[in-house]
Formats: C-alpha cells, sequence, structure tokens
C-alpha cells in the first residue's frame, strides 16, 4: 500500500519481520522492501511495458531524504528515456566523482505558464475564463510551490495547502481553487507533456468539513418586477445599457450571450447563438448552434462585428470591442431593482412551469437539452424553434403588461413575495 514513509514508519516495517513493499507517495518510484533478514529502497519504473528495478541501498545504510532524491533524479532519467542502472548509481551517491545532474522537468512557475499559454491561444478557452485561472494558480494558498518541481508535488501538499486557506477565510474560496486546479493537473499529466512536467499521476486534494455561515439570498424576482425593469430601458432610463437590457428581459440568455450577440448571427428573425457564445456548449464540446427568436424591439443596428458595441476600445488602436457583461450588472444595481441579471432566468422558469410549460423552459435557456442523435447535433438547430417562440412570447406578455401574475400565486409557488423597490436610475 502506498503512504508517505518516514523515519519511524520505516522502522515499524523493519521490525515487523514481514514482507512487504510500500511505494513512498513522496518521491516517484520509489519503494521500501522489508523482509525478514533485511530492509532495502527500491527504485521501480516501467520500459515498453516491462517492469524493472533498481536496488539503491540499505535503510541503514542510505538515509530516507538521500533516497528520495536519487529517486527523483531517476525518475528524471527515465523521463527522458534512458535506464538508470548500476554504474549510474553509484555516480549518483558519489556526486564529488561527477557533474551534478540538472532537473530537467518544470517548477509550478514554469509549468503555469505554459497551461495559461495553452488555454489562452487562438483555440483556447474564453478570455475571462483564462483570467479566472490565472487568479486562482497565482493565488497566495500555492506561493509556497513557486520554486519547486510539480512532479514533486504530492496530494498530502497540496491539501495541506487548501486546508490551511480554508481555516483562516470564510464562503468556499478553497473548494474554487481546488476546481481550478483539478484541470491544471490534468494539463500536467497530459502524455505530450509528461516528458515537461514529469507528472506522472492523478491528483487528490482532501479538504476538512466545512459550514459556510455565510446568508445567501437567492432571488426569484416577480414578473412584475422584470416588467418594471423591462419598462425603464424600453424608455432607455437604463442609458448605455438599455437596449442590452431588453434582449437580456425578453430571452432570460446569459450576459456574456447578450453582450456577445453579432449582427451577423441574426438572420429571417432569428437568433443564431453560435457555440463559442454558449457555457453549457463549451463544457460539453457541443457544436450546434442555439437558436432563439430575435426579438424585434431590439434594432441590431449598423456595427459591423457587435449588437451592442463597447463606447471605446481597450487600448487606442484597438478594435471596438462588445460590451463588457459587468455593463449589464451594473446597470441593474443603479436602478435599484434588487435582483441580479441572473436572476431574471429564474424568474423566467419559475413563470414558465406555473403556466404548465414544465421542463421546457431549459430549451430557452440553453440548458442541457438531453439526447440527441447525430442528425439533430448536427442538422436541426430549428426543431425546438416553435416551442421556443411559444414560451418566449407568453414570457412578452408579462413584461408588457398584456397579462399579470397575482402576488399570491407567486408566493404559493416561490415563497417569496415582491421587491417593490425599484427606483429611478
Amino acid at each position: 500500500m502506498p503512504e508517505k514513509l518516514t523515519v519511524s514508519s520505516i522502522e515499524k516495517h523493519a521490525r515487523s519481520g514481514r514482507r512487504a513493499e510500500i511505494a513512498d507517495t513522496s518521491a516517484p518510484g520509489l519503494v521500501l522492501r522489508s523482509n525478514v533478514s533485511s530492509s532495502t529502497f527500491v527504485f521501480r519504473w516501467t520500459d515498453q511495458r516491462e517492469k524493472r528495478r533498481l536496488v539503491l541501498g540499505t535503510v541503514d545504510g542510505l538515509p530516507l531524504a538521500d533516497a528520495r532524491a536519487i529517486a527523483h533524479k531517476a525518475a528524471d532519467l527515465v523521463r527522458q528515456g534512458f535506464d538508470p542502472d548500476d554504474e549510474w548509481l553509484r555516480q549518483t551517491r558519489t556526486p564529488q566523482a561527477v557533474a551534478p545532474v540538472k532537473r530537467v522537468t518544470w517548477t509550478w512557475t514554469e509549468a503555469r505558464e505554459a497551461y495559461l499559454l495553452e488555454i489562452g491561444g487562438p483555440n483556447g478557452l474564453k478570455a475571462a475564463t483564462v483570467d479566472d485561472y490565472r487568479k486562482a494558480l497565482y493565488h497566495r494558498a500555492f506561493k509556497r510551490f513557486e520554486r519547486r518541481f510539480v512532479c514533486d508535488l504530492t496530494d498530502e501538499d497540496l491539501s495541506e495547502a487548501l486546508a490551511g486557506y480554508q481555516r483562516e477565510q470564510k464562503g468556499k474560496a478553497a473548494e474554487g481553487l481546488r476546481r481550478r486546479v483539478r484541470p491544471f493537473w490534468t494539463y500536467l499529466q497530459r502524455m505530450d507533456i509528461r516528458r515537461k512536467s514529469g507528472v506522472t499521476r492523478r491528483l487528490q486534494i482532501d479538504l476538512p468539513a466545512h459550514r459556510s455561515t455565510a446568508k445567501t439570498n437567492v432571488r426569484w424576482p416577480h414578473p412584475a418586477d422584470v416588467a418594471a425593469l423591462f419598462a425603464k430601458a424600453i424608455e432607455g432610463e437604463l442609458g448605455y445599457a438599455s437596449r442590452a437590457v431588453v434582449l437580456l428581459c425578453l430571452t432570460a440568455q446569459r450576459r456574456a450571450t447578450v453582450v456577445s450577440a453579432s449582427p451577423t448571427d441574426v438572420r429571417d428573425g432569428v437568433w443564431h447563438i453560435p457555440p463559442v457564445h454558449r457555457k453549457t456548449a463549451e463544457k460539453r464540446g457541443d457544436t450546434r448552434i442555439h437558436a432563439l427568436p430575435w426579438p424585434p424591439e431590439v434594432a441590431v443596428g449598423n456595427h459591423d462585428s457587435f449588437v451592442f458595441p463597447a463606447d471605446r476600445p481597450r487600448k487606442a488602436g484597438d478594435p471596438l470591442p462588445h460590451m463588457a457583461a459587468s455593463t449589464l450588472t451594473h446597470a441593474l444595481r443603479d436602478a435599484g431593482v434588487g435582483f441580479s441579471p441572473h436572476d431574471i432566468r429564474r424568474s423566467f422558469t419559475t413563470t414558465m412551469r406555473i403556466l404548465g410549460f414544465a421542463a421546457d423552459p431549459a430549451l430557452v435557456l440553453d440548458h442541457n437539452e438531453g439526447p440527441r442523435s447525430t442528425m439533430d447535433a448536427h442538422y436541426d438547430s430549428y426543431r425546438d424553434l416553435p416551442r421556443k417562440r411559444e414560451m418566449l412570447d407568453v414570457w412578452r406578455e408579462y413584461l408588457t403588461g398584456s397579462k399579470a401574475m397575482s402576488d399570491e400565486v407567486w408566493y404559493e409557488h416561490t415563497g417569496q413575495k415582491r421587491i417593490k423597490k425599484t427606483t429611478k436610475a
């Protein structure tokens, strides 16, 4: 069984008088072989599916720290395509006779930069997602690993770092860091990266039990509250963000999807949302478009790239990007409506279910729309468009005041009362 070897555990196994092989979790390939007469350190590796081993020395003549150092050097040699032998071991145990061996695998810093460069490339993740991973991997909880080789890091090292951070902060920040380290580690153990990273095994990070004391206030804004916001946006009272908020209210799409809408995506009254602008498509590797009726209340405009261009470029000379997604959040906050852009999606879903549409709101919200055949996935993007149009037409009637939801019915289904605190922007 693998375990983290210590001087005391080695003595315990040596005194047991039993035959055993214990893999050290702190050094790749290092194994303690214990039997009746003696105990030795062994380095094990696989060469073209053939298991190989090299006896490093007895536990009496080779300290644990030295055995680990030799195992790390041997692992580097194997990753370069060479096999450690007795002569190499003799020279390694007498370093004064040979030049020091230089590690050729990545440190945490080098691995992090390689990973960010890969996910930030032309075929990588969205800029905001890359920035999220960059902040996580530069977090102070990982500062102790900056100069360490990633192949030396153990489950215990990373678990201790994140557990210590969790004990000093509130909420689920440590869990968020763990979620972001996992794809980073998956990249490091990828076959085409292993010779550079030296990482050959999966990572398991354990966190202590944590009960959050933070109070969350999840809102299901009443349709009339969303209607009040819609009325402000139609009248242009939200300024620069007004048109985008109109589209947000009428379609219940995510902020990033709304602000990245392009005139080329709107054809024949249908909004063809490409996979690159869909959160669920990126997660599932979905290549279909998400088709929705484009509301006539929102003019497409004459901008070449975006329906909602930003008011200025990020840097002088750069092309004009689309409006920032955070602009919509700020617009709702400044309007004092008491809910966020994402809460509109909750309101839409709840309203549709009260009206008997059951699971159909997922079709509009671009959640997982269920299993599809190959024909469905690649050629039938319009199959559910009539059902989506039906729901959005009903939703429009609530936003424009043609229909109304009673406070009693809303409270019965959500347990929440009207916000009723909208103010002029």
